[in-house]
């Protein structure tokens, strides 16, 4: 029997040319040589040659990742012929293993087209195996003259295609062409050659990585107005942007008002990307807008920026009308004085208004804000403590900027003058009057340089005091008695004066005796030329 071959898997056909010389009978054993039980078979006489045939299959296990591959198996045919005759032959069996193992797939090897040759470029890679066998990956890098690094890695065995990823990371370290190929493997060493390895190569130019690079910053409108009667304007701004080496670019922008930055970014690429933003300012004046775009790479910062000017057409307030009132044409040290202004702005804005009354006191602070007919009025109470002139100062504002000038002042001149001289009472004759009866006092006849401020009436009724008040106070009386009634004025300035009226309670009036006279009320009222000093008086 002549040395055998065939494929694993597949049936393998043996003959064998066997004769006896005694025409016995023969029996066949066969004996595979792979473990398997023994194969029988049997000839009628033999007595010339004849052909026996018997199929085995061998069924390997494969080794992981390998294919076509022999292995050998010595396969013994032993001839009976019953008589206690044998005979063994042996030959050898090659068993050659088919490429039933798939090889693997890379479904992805990418690494950025363009990269500094400082960057730590990260390489993606992905592969799949039909069997899910462990992989040996090989990352070969070339600089186009010689493969200047080789990194070898291993992964194990998954699920029957799927996609093991091994990303690794790569500093070229020098401009020009950089090839990276990729081996893999699903066999084991030595074995990791065609047909079970594949490879794939892309390519990454290392260049110096470049500044983004954009546009001027621009507004639009170019020269923005706030119009009277509103409080802010929208403006537009555009930028467009660039990078040649298609890295992502982010934008922030300060718009110079102090409110907070804004921000814009691509997604990546080589393409112009616009930015946009819309921002609104609340107050005229000049701004200093800026924009820094970078691709994240230390000393790539760029910056833009842009003048803006903002004007408005708001209106300034202005005072209409200024008055206050004191009882003279000059005011007096201790008097009350009460202040009224009356002011206007086109826009209706807040007004601030500030009282400055020239004697060193804490300003007085208000915001004027309860318009009526486009109007709007303030108020406000003084008290002088020391004579001398005074420059009363009214500065207000509606804290725009815009057509003219909205910080104002306005000032007016005060004599304050001390009040020494008290006011003179008068409080009319003594009185005799029939009780029960009402008493009239009459203090008219009073006087002061400038005005009396205050008349008081005291005295004594029953054991009880009686306190009136005003120019012309009544009161009934119905005790006989003598009553002395004090009258005090007060002028303006503090200073008084007092004076003492007697009134005398009778049943009958002494003159006319025991003659009863009904019980009237009578009415005593001294009536007097009022003097006045007033300066300027008709």
């Amino acid at each position: 029997m002549d040395p055998m071959h065939g494929y694993a898997y597949a049936i393998i056909n043996f003959t064998a040319i066997v004769k006896d010389l005694d025409g016995d009978t023969l029996n066949l054993t066969w004996e595979w040589g792979d473990g398997t039980p023994n194969g029988t078979t049997a000839t009628g006489p033999a007595g010339s040659n004849t052909v026996v045939t018997n199929s085995h299959y061998y069924n390997l296990t494969p080794e992981p990742g390998r294919s076509l591959y022999e292995v050998f198996f010595a396969m013994n045919l032993t001839l009976d012929d019953g008589n206690g005759n044998s005979v063994t032959a042996l030959t050898q069996v090659q068993v050659i293993v088919p490429v039933i193992n798939q090889i693997p797939t890379i479904v992805n090897l990418s690494a950025p087209t363009n990269a500094d040759p400082s960057d730590v470029v990260q390489i993606v890679a992905g592969v799949s195996d039909s069997e899910g066998e462990a992989l040996t990956w090989m990352f070969v890098f070339n600089d186009t003259i010689s493969d200047y690094q080789t990194e070898v890695y291993h992964t194990g065995w998954t699920a029957p295609g799927q996609v093991v990823w091994n990303n690794i990371t790569h500093v070229f370290g020098s401009s020009g062409t950089h090839y990276v190929r990729l081996n893999v493997s699903d066999a084991l060493p030595p074995y990791q050659v065609w047909p079970h390895n594949i490879s794939y190569t892309i390519s990454v130019l290392a260049t110096p990585n470049q500044l983004p690079m954009s546009t001027s910053v621009y507004s639009d409108p170019e020269s923005p107005v706030i119009p009277g009667g509103a409080d802010s304007v929208d403006v537009n701004f555009t930028l467009q942007v660039f990078d040649v080496d298609g890295d992502v670019v982010n934008a922030t922008w300060n718009f110079g008002d102090g409110s907070s930055n804004e921000a814009n970014a691509t997604t990546g690429g080589t393409q112009v990307y616009t930015f946009m933003q819309i921002h609104t300012f609340n107050d005229p004046g000049e701004f200093n807008v800026s924009v820094m775009i970078t691709d994240g790479r230390l000393g790539h910062e760029v910056t833009k920026y842009l003048i803006l000017n903002i004007t408005s057409t708001n209106k300034p307030p202005s005072i209409i009308k200024f008055s206050y009132q004191t009882h003279c044409p000059q005011a007096f040290v201790g008097e009350q004085l009460r202040f009224e202004v009356v002011l206007t702005d086109p826009e209706l804005d807040v007004i601030e208004l500030i009282w400055d009354f020239g004697d060193g006191s804490p300003y007085a602070y208000h915001n004027l804000t309860d318009y009526f007919d486009e109007d709007v009025t303030g108020y406000e109470n003084h008290t002088y403590m020391a004579p001398g002139d005074y420059l009363l100062v009214l500065r207000f504002t509606d804290n725009k900027v815009g057509l003219f000038n909205h910080s104002k002042e306005y000032d007016f001149g005060i004599t304050v003058v001390v009040d020494d001289i008290p006011p003179v009472a008068d409080a009319g004759q003594n009185k005799t009057v029939v009780g029960p009866t009402i008493m009239y006092f009459d203090g008219t006849v009073s006087y002061d340089n400038w005005d009396i401020a205050n008349y008081t009436w005291t005295f004594v009724y029953n054991g009880t005091p009686v306190t009136l008040w005003g120019p012309t106070p009544d009161f009934e009386f119905w005790t006989v008695g003598f009553y002395e009634v004090v009258l005090n004025v007060t002028d303006m300035a503090g200073n008084y004066n007092t004076t003492t009226v007697t009134v005398e309670v009778v049943d009958v009036i002494p003159e006319f005796g025991t003659i009863v006279i009904p019980a009237v009320i009578v009415a005593v009222t001294v009536i007097a030329v009022r003097r006045t000093r007033r300066q300027g008086a008709d």
